[in-house]
Formats: C-alpha cells, sequence, structure tokens
C-alpha cells in the first residue's frame, strides 16, 4: 500500500481478474491496516477466500505500546467485529507472543480472557525470545523461561477447546477442498484444505474419494472433526 492511502483491495480485485486464479487468502495483516474497503472486497469477491490471517500479538495496551504496534486494544476490537459482521463465515486467525517484558500476570489473564472471548478460528502462540541489542531486552522484567512455556500452553489447551467446537459446527456442511496429497491413514483416502484452512500453519481435510486428483478444486461434506482437522466425503 501507499502511504496515500490503502490500496490493497484494488490489487485483490484485479487478481480476481486473471484466469486460472481459484482462490486468493490474505495473509498477515496488520490490524491498523485493515479497512472497510478491503473487508467489502474479501466479502464480495468470490475468488477470495473468506479468511483473514491478523496477527495482533497481544491485547494489553501498555504491551502492545512496549511491542511498538501502533494499534491500541479498542482498535484491534473494532476490526474483529467490523470483519466478522462484513464477510459471512469469515475465519480469522490470529498470531500472540506471551512472555513479553513485562507480561504481568493480570495482562496474562487479559489476553487468555480475550482469545476465550474472541473464538478465533485458528491461533498460534510464539514465547518472546530475548534478543540483544533490542529496547525489549533491556527491560528489567524479563520473563522465567518456564513461565513463558505455562502460558502458550494454557492459551492453546484453551484454543483446542475453541477449535474443536468451530470444527465440529462444520459437521454436515459443503466445503471446498483443495487437494495436495495423498493420505496415510487406511479410512481416508486424500488430504486436502479448504477454504478456511491456510497451508502449512491450519489444520487439514481428510478425504474419502476413489477418483479426486492431486491439484484440484473438489466439494466435500464434512463428516467428523477433531480439535485441527476435518473429515469429509467428496460428492
Amino acid at each position: 500500500d501507499l502511504k496515500s492511502r490503502p490500496r490493497l483491495f484494488e490489487l485483490l480485485k484485479d487478481m480476481a481478474q486473471i484466469k486460472g486464479i481459484r482462490w486468493i487468502r490474505l495473509l498477515y495483516a496488520h490490524p491498523a491496516h485493515v479497512t472497510e474497503d478491503l473487508l467489502k472486497a474479501i466479502a464480495d469477491t468470490t475468488k477470495i477466500c473468506p479468511y483473514i490471517d491478523l496477527p495482533i500479538q497481544h491485547i494489553d495496551d501498555d504491551i502492545l505500546k512496549s511491542m511498538n504496534r501502533r494499534v491500541t486494544a479498542a482498535q484491534i476490537r473494532a476490526v474483529i467485529t467490523q470483519a466478522r459482521n462484513i464477510i459471512p463465515n469469515l475465519a480469522l486467525r490470529t498470531s500472540l507472543i506471551v512472555g513479553f517484558p513485562g507480561e504481568t500476570q493480570k495482562r496474562f489473564a487479559k489476553l487468555l480472557d480475550f482469545v476465550r472471548e474472541t473464538k478465533f478460528d485458528h491461533l498460534g502462540v510464539f514465547t518472546y525470545s530475548r534478543e540483544e541489542s533490542t529496547t525489549a531486552a533491556k527491560i528489567k522484567s524479563q520473563i522465567p523461561k518456564h513461565e513463558k512455556k505455562r502460558r502458550r500452553d494454557q492459551i492453546m489447551t484453551e484454543q483446542a477447546f475453541i477449535s474443536h467446537a468451530i470444527n465440529k459446527s462444520l459437521i454436515g456442511t459443503m466445503q471446498e477442498v483443495i487437494i495436495e496429497e495423498k493420505s496415510d491413514r487406511p479410512d481416508f483416502d486424500l488430504i486436502g484444505r479448504g477454504r478456511r484452512q491456510a497451508p502449512d500453519i491450519d489444520g487439514i481435510t481428510y478425504l474419502k474419494s476413489a477418483d479426486a486428483k492431486i491439484g484440484s478444486i473438489v466439494k466435500c461434506k464434512i463428516v467428523c472433526a477433531d480439535d485441527y482437522d476435518l473429515f469429509g466425503e467428496t460428492i
């Protein structure tokens, strides 16, 4: 985007006009740069997957300021609400950092409550890694390694419950899936990814199909789900 005004939405619309492109997915969208025009472009353009990767990192204003994120908790909440209001069936992913210097138990609890409240479809958590010569490395209130791991594990445990509930709600629905490879499971033939699943970072969809080809996009009915993966049958 140019500094004059965000124009990513125009690029996405132009890309959707290119023959041969079936799916477009938006990854790593900074919350401060997600505009109403961008959200409407995703909602109105069939080729653009109803999916946004929105790495918020944290929800405490003091931590966000220390991270130099240039966005507030109120702005993050507003973007998420607006995105879900504009884009039907939006799949929302985020990434978080726990154990950042100055993250007190109270600030961590605020982040954990936000995860429970927001119910992201997909979520990843990283522990803060101290890098010498950075501003954060000079902050005195560093978090012990074992405590950073505990906080990461606690959020991921909560997210597993959230993700499982969301996946279960998809049972019985019809989904488009791009076939990627053969499955080594005896009960499912193929592995693919739906429009709600980004490569490498999200779950996958296992498929029962005798004739679907790798690289093809097929429709399937979701018949089962676990914490992160879906299971379907082609139709």
